[in-house]
């Protein structure tokens, strides 16, 4: 992590799982992190 923050307080800060991090990270190494999502369903307000 860039600002020496480890996983595990990345994934608390943000808020996800582990493996969605896990994926996020996969998905920049191969240049594909603006895919990440584009194909889920729109978030509603509760």
């Amino acid at each position: 992590m860039t600002e020496g923050v480890g996983v595990s307080e990345a994934t608390r800060r943000l808020s996800i799982s582990m493996k969605t991090l896990a994926n996020w990270v996969r998905a920049a190494k191969a240049g594909m992190l603006e895919r990440v999502g584009q194909y889920g369903k729109p978030l509603t307000e509760v």
